[in-house]
C-alpha cells in the first residue's frame, strides 16, 4: 500500500513537470 501511493506521487510530479515544461514551451513558441 505504502509502496503505491509512493508510485502515483511520483508519477504525479513526473507529469507536472513534464506538463509545466511544454506548457512553458509552448508559452514561448506563442510570443
Amino acid at each position: 500500500m505504502m509502496y503505491v501511493y509512493l508510485n502515483v506521487t511520483y508519477l504525479e510530479r513526473f507529469g507536472m513537470f513534464v506538463f509545466g515544461f511544454l506548457s512553458g514551451r509552448f508559452d514561448g513558441f506563442g510570443r
